[in-house]
């Protein structure tokens, strides 16, 4: 096989070294040594511009498309301690024995890009765009995810405000809920590295190497993939049942680091008696949102909150609640009131001068968009997003909350809602989805 062949990203011409007759001047290569080197060129079309990670399975590199002209970024399955890599980049089993645990793990490699592909229409998730194979291995591309996770965020600043991780989560939460529901798989491997934080707002959950289809879990063994402290005990057996359950226990663990700093006991430890500080101790938080954590984190899985939809909606539930306002005995009064003065709650909704009413369930959470699985399925504009936002109606607090995912805007009384993020309406409010379509938000005793 010949040499590698290396390409400068500025004009395309053929690099020698890293300086190019056109004034380009390339970057030192990588420190890891089994990476390929910068500029490489892959499938003819993808320049490799710097190693943004690596892990025991595999390189992600930072990438110029050279057809699209933009940046994305290129995965390559690169087993740590299975698989060398010769000087042409080829890469093999370092000895026969291991040729079929390479051949498996390329398989599940392959099998992460086909997860992802499920999740394109999806905007917590990176897209994936192309996959293909060469060097004797397997590699994907996927959109470039700039930002920093929740790891690298509490590692810098400390620990989020309590109102921040809240709002953070809850879009978590909604996204897994929506991964879980639509695409029928679960992730796996939620934790505070997985979770990137971009600057416009945005959040995007990463890396779906450990992610299994929901629909097949009653009738499969489970690789054992454990990362302390996040974990769930059902995580530590491959015979042991999994699902979305599994998902909501990181999920809590993650959003106890960011408001602590601390991670909870490994799932172990916890079963052998080590007992995590809940919340209401740990930091100044209401107790109702510390009940709903410690149900999140329940070591029993058939006592979990049983998916991220229901762990969202106690946490909204519990926002701006404190302990002295959770009076147990009151419970079936409130009950006999709602009951008794059921609201009729219902969209107005006017796409190109065609008006329709929806009819919504209160306490319930919908997402609003132009994609048919959504749950108000608006179609008719390509402004419109596949999902365009969440919308919930309170009929104890008598409000509407919106939360805007699209990327053509959200807008009230001219004002664009900032996205990702809850904002709290009056009924009677009209809004307006890509200034293409209006939304008159109503609640009717």
């Amino acid at each position: 096989m010949a040499e590698l062949k290396r390409v400068c990203p500025k004009c395309f011409m053929p690099l020698y070294g890293r300086v190019c007759s056109c004034g380009f001047v390339g970057a030192p290569g990588s420190d890891y040594a089994m990476a390929l080197p910068n500029y490489v060129q892959l499938n003819e079309r993808y320049i490799l511009l710097q190693v943004i990670g690596a892990g025991g399975f595999g390189v992600t590199y930072k990438a110029l498309d050279k057809v699209k002209r933009r940046i994305c970024a290129v995965k390559e399955y690169m087993p740590v301690g299975v698989a060398l890599r010769r000087y042409d980049g080829w890469i093999y089993p370092d000895v026969s024995e291991k040729a079929e645990i390479f051949a498996h793990g390329k398989n599940r490699f392959m099998e992460e890009a086909f997860f992802l592909q499920k999740l394109n229409a999806m905007p917590a998730t990176a897209t994936i765009t192309d996959c293909f194979e060469e060097n004797g291995t397997a590699y994907f591309v996927m959109e470039y995810v700039e930002g920093a996770t929740i790891k690298q965020q509490v590692m810098r600043r400390g620990p989020f405000s309590l109102p921040d991780a809240l709002n953070i989560v809850m879009s978590v939460a909604l996204a897994l809920h929506k991964i879980h529901t639509q695409a029928g798989m679960f992730h796996r491997d939620i934790s505070p590295e997985n979770i990137m934080l971009q600057a416009n707002g945005n959040v995007k959950i990463l890396d779906f190497g450990s992610a299994k289809l929901l629909s097949k879990q009653a009738h499969q063994n489970f690789t054992v993939v454990v990362k302390s402290g996040y974990a769930p005990p059902e995580q530590y057996s491959s015979t042991t049942p999994q699902g979305a359950y599994t998902d909501v226990y990181a999920l809590a663990s993650t959003f106890y680091y960011m408001v602590t700093g601390e991670k909870i006991p490994p799932a172990l430890d916890r079963i052998n008696g080590k007992e995590f500080v809940p919340l209401s101790r740990a930091i100044q938080c209401p107790g109702s949102i510390s009940d709903t954590v410690d149900r999140a984190l329940r070591l029993n899985r058939q006592e979990r909150t049983a998916n991220c939809g229901q762990f969202a909606k106690e946490l909204y539930f519990s926002v701006g609640q404190s302990p002295s306002s959770v009076v147990q005995a009151k419970q079936p009064d409130v009950q006999k009131k709602q009951s008794k003065d059921a609201s009729e709650v219902y969209l107005q909704i006017n796409l190109k001068g065609k008006w329709r009413k929806e009819t919504l369930q209160p306490n319930k959470m919908y997402c609003v968009g132009r994609n048919r699985r959504c749950d108000v399925v608006i179609s008719g504009d390509m402004m419109l997003s596949n999902q365009h936002l969440y919308l919930y109606y309170d009929s104890g607090k008598k409000y509407f909350a919106i939360k805007d995912i699209s990327r053509n805007g959200v807008t009230c009384n001219g004002q664009r809602l900032v996205r990702e993020k809850f904002y709290y309406f009056r009924p009677g409010t009209e809004i307006k989805l890509a200034g293409v379509c209006e939304m008159t938000l109503i609640a009717r005793s």
